[in-house]
């Protein structure tokens, strides 16, 4: 290849990473909520690890709007084939989910995989809150709710090695991310410590349809499959009458559970309701 060829092939390469960056969004949005439109998962790298604690532990990185995803899947040797997507929530690195409510699923027989959500650990694709409004204003995807977007891509990546029923798990921010995916992929869902969001009265018209498209509470009435919500009667960071108002609005079969936990979020002492809870939500609770 001669070097005007060579640059030529450099330039229309260049072209299409660009188009392939600022692609069409995910998500279009009808009456202010998202809708998802679904595109294949891109697996771009895998390393398996020697397995421990009675399961196989992968980590993999996958390509999705803008960013490369990077999470831990823990395949239990008691597998039920049913799989969880589990959401940590805001700064908390995959390792600690893992650690911690992934390997609990995983004992009950559940495939996880923990993501390492955006700007957060090994994944990229963060930005500052006036960079997503401003995206959202300008009719692109903020960085909220290309996570979700996350969230169901590595749902696909289960189910695409033989998960027969996903389901998607998170704590706080975690949390709601995995209730709106729940709701748009008609799919069950488990909440820890996790609430909707709101705008004041004297927020802007266009700030508003900025937070419902982020806030679960719109998205509700969309879960048509079982949700398990789970919430300690002390946390200070989420209260848990913010919890009982999501948990309010949504019509589909529910259960809701106090955890014995003095902070927010998940707790070792609640390792057995996380569990039943995932259980029941799955449909395996017998």
């Amino acid at each position: 290849m001669n070097r005007k060829a060579a640059l030529a092939s450099i330039i229309a390469s260049s072209i299409l990473l660009a188009a392939c960056l600022n692609a069409a969004p995910e998500f279009s949005y009808r009456n202010g909520l998202m809708e998802y439109h679904p595109t294949p998962p891109t697996v771009i790298n895998e390393t398996n690890f020697t397995a421990f604690d009675k399961a196989s532990v992968t980590k993999i990185f996958f390509q999705n709007r803008n960013a490369t995803i990077a999470a831990i899947i823990r395949k239990p040797a008691n597998d039920r084939g049913a799989c969880i997507v589990l959401l940590p929530g805001a700064l908390v690195k995959k390792e600690g989910e893992d650690a911690s409510v992934g390997r609990v699923l995983a004992q009950a027989g559940f495939t996880v995989i923990t993501l390492d959500q955006r700007g957060t650990g090994e994944t990229n694709g963060n930005a500052t809150p006036q960079e997503d409004y401003e995206s959202f204003t300008a009719g692109r995807d903020a960085t909220g709710h290309k996570m979700v977007a996350d969230a169901i891509q590595a749902a696909n990546i289960l189910e695409q090695r033989g998960c027969s029923r996903a389901l998607f798990a998170g704590e706080s921010m975690g949390g709601r991310n995995a209730l709106m995916a729940a709701a748009l992929t008609n799919k069950p869902a488990i909440g820890i410590s996790t609430s909707g969001i709101a705008a004041s009265e004297d927020t802007p018209e266009q700030a508003k349809a900025y937070v419902k498209s982020l806030d679960p509470q719109a998205y509700a009435e969309l879960l048509s499959q079982r949700v398990a919500m789970l919430h300690g009667p002390d946390d200070a960071v989420v209260p848990i009458n913010a919890g009982l108002l999501l948990f309010a609005k949504i019509n589909s079969q529910k259960k809701f559970a106090q955890l014995p936990c003095a902070d927010h979020g998940y707790c070792n002492k609640a390792a057995a309701q996380v569990a039943d809870a995932a259980l029941w939500a799955a449909g395996l609770e017998n």
